[in-house]
């Protein structure tokens, strides 16, 4: 039928784009993460136009799929519908008061959207295969990439870095010495590959629920008769899967890939203990997201062991983020404000500044509201029905041979693998890497789809998503744009829902997501159109900006940077561009004369006060302020600079650098006792970092500290 044919399309449109996002690095900012003076090489990912692009195509390949539904008269059952449109409201609140909420919130608004319409075209079980079979493909080429940064990459990146550190560490912006810089020095002693993610935890979560998935469609292969060099290919893959979760180093990620398999064997042994499953799984979730709480609980004692330090890390992140949450329970903090709310919020000894609280349980609550648990529910719940589920309507009878559908398949892959946007920036080595993931990926999928999803297999895809779930309440699975999608998608084709006559509903919610597709250009696309062209040109005037310039050429090219950093801020209000802007003002200070050198610390003043509700840009304000009082000895100045000091601290009470801030302030003041009452403050603050000692103050900084606290003790 021709509907069956556009519904395969739309849902393999939407796993192709889901798994894509896995194989590049998503790039949150583009061009002024380092500064192009230090790094002049362009970004290499995509630019954030061009992600927002991506979950701009998937709600409208989404909405196309549940109108393909309503044509063919299969409606979305109204539960659904409601769980999913909860937090809607909330996103669109935050989403249009600046750019850099639509930016991190949007991933989620796309694979809650992809998890529902593919719960709706995988009730055909050829289409619900080869959907599973292009969202478990992704598991050859990021187990190939980790195998080649464990083995090469990494060990070459650490023997550089022991010969020049200073200079590898200025390549990136960190000043020898700094906590930064000795948290880079320790991960990249370890050599942990990360594949195209940010964090070795993330590149664990998806490889920990492909191998299970993986192993699963070996077991069903063997019972359905297919041949040797399928099963050969999937075992292959995975263990390559396990094993890259173990090259990863995540604690965590090996616990979950430990009990999705022993769920796996269970279910597969004990037939009859599938019924438990999705009850199982809750328990399971609630026990995950209550340990970190525990670990707090008791305290220091937790982190005797190391699986005891990473839960009390997470029990702060979790305590934090409660609170944050109790700060505005109806609409949330805005999906970028978690981090600025956290800070005010989080506990003395918390020395990181995250932008997730890493537990689905707390991070939508907190960012969107009370409705940001639709979405947690809408997760919840179809993981227990794919534990749960019995009906034949799950389950794949084989069809047609359907050839034209696995062409198309392994077609699709290749222009929607996000790494074709890293190709002029790699060398020739790494761009063999990636044509050797690309064929392996497609070898993969051929194999996958010769297996039809019998009881084996659906019990394999609820261990696999049981396995993401899980995780993603001690991590940041479902937060992270590049990995939140994948994720959603899997929940939804793991339980398919059944026929509803509801297909006005499938009608509504198509045009209702394609309405937000269009929104979602005017509002986010459009703008960052205007944003990305206006960084480009900021970025190339350093970079073509002569090296042997002089302070005042060097402080103009500087000067208009800013100017462009702060154009392109008025087009989206992302507070991330002034503090850009600021930080360029800043930089063209050194080597001025004493009243080029003022001016120029006034309009970094003056920049950062654009966007002084952001911690970061207040801080750089600061520092504007700080050196100009020096600078000109004005009392007024320093003034103002111990007025904001003193708000940074407030919100920002749990950090020793806020506080050694107002020290330092105060003391030039002549304000002695405040001085050395604001000291002792910042050491307590520093000496509670036990749990990570390494991003403590430098030591020059607590000297001074100790000799500022010196002036309370006659008192």
């Amino acid at each position: 039928m021709k509907g069956d044919r556009w519904s395969m399309l739309w849902a393999l449109l939407l796993a192709g784009l889901a798994g894509g996002r896995c194989l590049t690095i998503l790039l949150p900012e583009s061009w002024f993460d380092v500064d192009p003076v230090i790094d002049p090489t362009g970004p290499a990912g995509l630019v954030p136009l061009w992600v927002v692009g991506l979950d701009i195509v998937m709600l409208l390949a989404a909405a196309a799929a549940l109108i393909m539904e309503g044509v063919r008269g299969r409606g979305v059952p109204l539960w659904m519908v409601l769980l999913w449109a909860a937090p809607v409201g909330p996103f669109l609140l935050h989403a249009s008061r600046t750019t850099a909420d639509l930016q991190a919130g949007l991933p989620w608004l796309a694979g809650a959207t992809t998890a529902v319409a593919l719960a709706c075209v995988c009730r055909d079980g050829r289409v619900r295969r080869l959907v599973v079979a292009t969202l478990c493909a992704v598991a050859a080429p990021i187990a190939i990439e980790a195998v080649v940064q464990k083995v090469w990459t990494l060990p070459d990146a650490a023997a550089a870095f022991r010969q020049n550190p200073d200079l590898v560490l200025q390549s990136m912006g960190l000043a020898p010495g700094s906590a930064e810089a000795l948290v880079f020095a320790r991960r990249l002693s370890t050599q942990t590959p990360t594949a195209w993610f940010s964090s070795p935890n993330l590149l664990a979560t998806v490889m920990a629920a492909c191998a299970v998935l993986l192993m699963a469609m070996v077991a069903s292969a063997k019972r359905q008769g297919r041949s040797s060099l399928t099963g050969a290919m999937l075992l292959v893959a995975a263990l390559g899967a396990a094993a890259a979760v173990g090259m990863a180093h995540s604690l965590g990620g090996l616990i979950v890939l430990l009990i999705g398999f022993t769920a796996l064997i269970g279910g597969m042994v004990w037939p009859h203990a599938r019924q438990w499953g999705g009850m199982a799984a809750l328990v399971m979730i609630g026990l995950a997201a209550a340990a970190p709480l525990v670990a707090w609980t008791i305290g220091p004692e937790a982190s005797v062991w190391e699986s005891g330090r990473s839960l009390l890390i997470r029990g702060q992140y979790h305590v934090g983020a409660l609170a944050v949450a109790g700060e505005s329970p109806l609409v949330g903090v805005g999906p970028a404000g978690f981090q600025d709310a956290y800070m005010a919020a989080r506990v003395p000894g918390a020395p990181e500044e995250v932008t997730s609280a890493h537990a689905m349980l707390i991070d939508w609550p907190a960012m969107l509201g009370l409705l940001g648990l639709g979405w947690v529910a809408l997760v919840v719940v179809q993981l227990v029905r794919a534990g749960v589920s019995r009906s034949e309507e799950a389950l794949d009878s084989g069809g047609g041979r359907g050839w034209w559908v696995l062409a198309g398949s392994v077609l699709l892959i290749p222009p929607l693998l996000g790494a074709c946007a890293e190709w002029p920036t790699i060398d020739a080595g790494q761009q063999i890497v990636r044509v050797i993931g690309w064929v392996a990926a497609i070898a993969l999928l051929l194999a996958l789809s010769r297996v039809r999803i019998g009881r084996d297999a659906q019990w394999g895809i609820f261990c696999a998503a049981f396995v993401l779930v899980l995780q993603a309440n001690v991590d940041m699975g479902l937060h992270n744009a590049a990995t939140s999608v994948w994720v959603l998608a899997v929940l939804g084709a793991a339980a398919p829902v059944p026929d509803d006559r509801g297909v006005a509903r499938s009608f509504l919610a198509g045009g209702i997501v394609a309405a937000l597709a269009v929104a979602m250009v005017s509002v986010g696309w459009w703008p960052l159109r205007a944003q990305e062209r206006l960084v480009g040109e900021a970025a190339v005037t350093l970079i073509v900006a002569p090296g042997d310039a002089g302070p005042q050429r060097h402080a103009q090219v500087r000067g208009h940077a800013a100017d462009l950093l702060v154009e392109a801020w008025s087009h989206t209000h992302d507070p991330r561009l002034i503090s850009h802007a600021a930080t360029q003002q800043l930089a063209a200070v050194s080597d001025l004369p004493s009243e080029q050198a003022a001016a120029l610390l006034r309009s970094a003043a003056r920049t950062a006060k654009l966007a002084e509700e952001s911690l970061p840009a207040a801080r750089i304000r600061l520092e504007a302020l700080w050196g100009l009082a020096r600078l000109t000895g004005s009392q007024d100045v320093l003034g103002d600079a111990r007025l904001l000091s003193d708000q940074i601290a407030s919100r920002d009470p749990s950090a020793p650098w806020s506080w050694a801030s107002v020290a330092w302030i105060a003391e030039q003041q002549g304000d002695l006792d405040v001085a050395a009452t604001a000291a002792r403050r910042a050491m307590q603050l520093d000496e509670a970092l036990a749990i990570d000692p390494i991003q403590r103050l430098p030591e020059d900084v607590r000297a001074d500290l100790l000799r500022m606290q010196g002036s309370l003790w006659p008192h």
